[in-house]
């Protein structure tokens, strides 16, 4: 077997990160949007991800791995 990168969901979640709470995400709890799987912390989060999927995931950092800082806090 070869390993190919593709879009195709194979079921698991893409992020690490609950994009609504930014605690770490429960692969368990996902849910998939546009072809892709995102993993939340919990029911409730799921609840707030899947009413505004843009907007959580727009927080998610290219790798899911973490968030997005939308304006940094810089001097």
């Amino acid at each position: 077997k070869s390993e190919q990168t593709s879009t195709v969901d194979d079921g698991k979640p893409f992020n690490t990160i609950c994009p609504v709470s930014t605690e770490e995400a429960d692969p368990e709890i996902t849910y998939t949007y546009e072809g892709r799987t995102y993993a939340v912390c919990c029911n409730n989060c799921l609840k707030k991800f899947k009413s505004d999927p843009e907007k959580y995931i727009s927080r998610l950092s290219e790798d899911g791995k973490s968030l997005v800082k939308k304006k940094p806090e810089e001097n």
